[in-house]
């Protein structure tokens, strides 16, 4: 099998490194693929960075599967293109994707099919005189997000009118995320325990990854800026069968259904972001694709051929097709670079010092041939690297890839210390 796997961040690595263990796979093109990607066995990175040269690229090597990893090819059809063309792909149509691609959308698609989410209202950048009215009625913290794509930096949690005010001229008036920021839901905040849900839905059918945690803000105990991501546990130790019975009940089986009745073809992983309360599960968003960190611990946990499960995805044939994962935890830890998610220094050379049990995952890094021609990977991203560690139980799983961050330097290297580490009480 000939896997075009699009993206460069971490997740596709993670992806590529899956994928690469299947007897049934020889060849993996990485487009455009990073430094991790460059050095995984049977890939080869493509710079083939325009969309409908990637759609070509795919043709001319007669793949047999296209997996597309980040959001916004999904938004912009490159699903389509490639069913057109006859290529299994996973991911949705362009008319599916914008359950991400707009947070509007979204919101409205949940309460046309009763998915139980918080209560909101949605404005247009021209109504920002009635938005601020609006936020005089408003206990807070409330939830800000941006309606379009803004690389995780589209959300904000105001703890008062005044910050409140404050964001919203920020993306109305200053235009501080672009057309992004042109229209804003503004919903309600719910206090609980957030969990990832990623299911793979082949139109008809759908298997369960098992759950997650993501730690999103940049700093200890949860504080500072939202990131992409600092790290994921799985499964999430909060998500309980009773949660997990209520999640499906009034969450994914009406979402389900939604999709269905739009008439979407929708062959692809489907994210939840929920919240759980003492007695309910709210959804706080759809992703139309794999996480980011999620996958790096999610996808090391999977036990079948994960090639076969995503050739079956692609082709509508999931029905009977065996899902099982290793017994145990896996703790993931993001590195970044200092001063991320705001302005960094990149281009700093990564020492790495082999072997290790734990898995690394190039997110932000390039590989370069030296002068004596030994290749070396150097920092170009926010999210530079992270290592999955796995164990019997969340102690031993942190453990293992804290001892691996040991291993690992770059100048201006900075990571949460703390992943996993609340639930060990």
């Amino acid at each position: 099998m000939k896997i075009m796997v699009v993206g460069e961040g971490g997740r596709e690595h993670g992806l590529c490194w899956k994928l690469a263990q299947s007897a049934r796979v020889r060849e993996i093109l990485c487009v455009p693929g990073n430094g991790g990607t460059a050095g995984t066995p049977k890939c080869t990175n493509y710079q083939t960075e325009d969309l409908k040269g990637q759609v070509r690229l795919a043709i001319e090597k007669k793949v047999d599967l296209v997996l597309i990893g980040p959001e916004q090819p999904l938004v912009e059809g490159m699903a389509d293109m490639l069913r057109e063309a006859g290529i299994p792909v996973v991911g949705p149509e362009k008319a599916a994707a914008v359950l991400e691609g707009s947070k509007a959308f979204a919101k409205d698609f949940m309460g046309r099919y009763g998915v139980k989410t918080a209560e909101y209202r949605t404005f247009h950048k021209d109504q920002l005189e009635e938005a601020l009215e609006y936020l005089k009625t408003l206990t807070y913290p409330i939830v800000l997000k941006a309606d379009g794509l803004a690389a995780g930096k589209g959300v904000t949690i105001p703890k008062s009118e005044g910050e409140a005010r404050r964001e919203l001229r920020s993306l109305f008036v200053d235009d501080s995320l672009g057309e992004s920021g042109h229209r804003v839901v503004i919903e309600s905040f719910i206090r609980g325990r957030e969990v990832s849900v990623i299911v793979l839905f082949d139109g008809q059918h759908v298997l369960s990854l098992i759950s997650a945690m993501d730690h999103k803000r940049i700093g200890e105990e949860d504080t500072g800026p939202n990131t992409g991501g600092m790290g994921a546990i799985a499964p999430n130790p909060f998500y309980t069968p009773r949660y997990k019975k209520k999640f499906e009940e009034t969450i994914l089986f009406p979402t389900i259904e939604g999709i269905k009745s739009e008439g979407w073809d929708y062959r692809g992983a489907l994210y939840f972001g929920l919240m759980l309360t003492e007695d309910e599960v709210f959804l706080l968003e759809y992703n139309v694709r794999f996480g980011d960190p999620e996958t790096q611990a999610i996808i090391p946990m999977v036990k079948e051929d994960f090639a076969q499960l995503l050739y079956d995805l692609a082709r509508g044939q999931l029905d009977g097709t065996p899902l099982s994962f290793y017994d145990g935890v896996a703790c993931n830890v993001v590195v970044a670079s200092e001063g991320y998610p705001g302005p960094y220094k990149s281009g700093f050379p990564i020492q790495i010092d082999l072997p290790i049990t734990a898995s690394v995952f190039i997110s932000g890094a390039e590989e370069s041939l030296e002068e004596n021609e030994k290749r070396r990977l150097y920092t170009s991203g926010g999210r530079v690297l992270s290592v999955t560690g796995m164990g019997k139980d969340l102690f031993a799983a942190c453990r293992e890839a804290y001892m691996a961050l040991e291993r690992i330097y770059f100048e201006g290297r900075y990571y949460r210390r703390d992943i996993g580490k609340k639930l060990f009480h």
